[in-house]
């Protein structure tokens, strides 16, 4: 997995976005999740959740990585 592969545009608030969740458990990914950056997962809603980030791990597909 090549990190640099998903860095999301300068206009963005996250630091890497649309990374698979086949990644999730990654080595590069644990040491962001230690380093205090936060995760936030996309994908299909619930259709009984409303808003934008009521993705749940179980049904993200991608996820994006935002700093504290």
């Amino acid at each position: 997995m090549n990190i640099f592969d998903y860095i999301s545009p300068e206009n963005e608030h996250s630091i890497y976005k649309g990374i698979p969740m086949r990644y999730r458990d990654n080595i590069v990914i644990r040491a962001l999740a230690f380093s205090g950056c936060r995760f936030k997962y996309r994908g299909p809603r619930r259709p009984t959740y409303q808003g934008q980030s009521t993705c749940l791990v179980e049904d993200a597909i991608t996820f994006a990585v935002y700093p504290k």
